[in-house]
């Protein structure tokens, strides 16, 4: 394999170690070397646990850094280079999966927002994923695309997703209702490991209560070494965010796992689920690979209204997905005819 053109080093960032870094041509580091054997429970050299942990060690400095990095100062070219460091840091890595079953996906949208004026949704395509030339055109990194992709979001009930986007009084909001098409169980990626999340979110919960039952089959070092690349990945996904810039990382962590093109078929990640910021990590977001939403998802109904007042500090009481019980809404609207061709009738 060809060493890659990636940055080794990036300001005060920790080096990346040779234990990480392609050499000689070799298709593996020594870095996945070692982990294979552990994972084939084979027995490894006291070298090679020498280097294993040296790692692990890199690992934990590279997470301080990142959780104290200021994101804004980075320059066009500054940012280059940082993404070429971290896809090197990065260059190997070991996502918790897992079959979620979902029923409905729900997707909010402000008109104004996506078609430029305050007027009706009158076709599918605008409660869908983005154009990819619409996302390069505006160029900001979202949690799990960066400026040259796109992702279908999405949430586990409206009520999160008015909490993620806060509309204002008085606007047309639309919230799209999707559901499978047929097959409801889709392999995503899962967070496992988060402080602010692992006592509140049950997904983060469950995910990390499966990673921990691991440690009774695997090496110990192994564990911990993957470990640090998990909170890494949770902090990243459960970290809010200021400036877009600050999105970087789990951007590029989520195109690493969802165009992975080493994995086909059933072994294929569609999707990540990770803890909604904007809903205090009680509840889920969904960011799906565009092509599944074109062959797996159908849009079920629509809904069209104003928020009258937001309730938005109000804690989210779960009950009903569709119920919305962090604003007063009015001139609600709902459609339930949508054409092959997206169209959608009104009422």
């Amino acid at each position: 394999m060809k060493k890659p053109d990636w940055q080794e080093s990036f300001r005060d960032f920790p080096k990346i170690p040779t234990f990480k870094q392609w050499v000689n041509g070799n298709n593996l580091t020594r870095e996945q070397e070692v982990t294979f054997k552990l994972l084939q429970k084979q027995k490894i050299t006291q070298a090679e646990e020498d280097e294993l942990k040296a790692t692990k060690s890199f690992y934990a400095e590279l997470a301080t850094k990142l959780k104290n990095f200021d994101f804004t100062s980075l320059t066009d070219a500054d940012r280059i280079n940082f993404i070429n460091y971290i896809r090197y840091a990065f260059n190997y890595n070991i996502s918790a999966t897992n079959n979620i079953t979902l029923f409905t996906a729900y997707r909010t949208i402000i008109n104004e927002n996506v078609i430029g004026k305050n007027e009706r949704i009158t076709n599918s395509s605008f409660l869908k994923y983005p154009p990819i030339d619409i996302v390069k055109k505006i160029g900001k990194y979202n949690r799990a695309n960066s400026i040259n992709t796109n992702v279908f979001y999405c949430s586990e009930n409206i009520d999160t997703t008015l909490k993620e986007i806060k509309p204002i009084s008085n606007k047309l909001v639309t919230v799209g209702v999707w559901e499978p098409v047929n097959d409801n169980r889709f392999l995503v990626s899962a967070i496992s490991h988060s402080d602010v999340a692992d006592k509140i979110n049950k997904g983060v919960m469950s995910a990390k209560k499966a990673f921990d039952e691991l440690r009774d089959y695997n090496h110990e070092l192994f564990i911990e070494y993957v470990q640090h690349f998990q909170a890494m990945l949770g902090y990243e996904f459960t970290k809010p965010i200021k400036d877009h810039n600050e999105y970087l990382v789990s951007a590029f962590l989520s195109e690493e796992m969802l165009r992975d093109d080493h994995k086909k078929g059933d072994s294929k990640i569609v999707g990540l689920v990770y803890p909604s910021v904007g809903n205090g990590y009680t509840t889920d977001n969904f960011a799906f690979l565009p092509e599944i939403v074109d062959s797996r998802l159908r849009l079920r109904k629509v809904l069209e209204f104003e928020i009258e007042e937001p309730f938005y500090d109000k804690d989210y009481v779960h009950d009903d997905p569709e119920k919305i019980t962090l604003a007063r809404v009015k001139n609600l609207n709902i459609a339930t005819q949508i054409d092959s061709d997206g169209t959608i009738h009104w009422t």
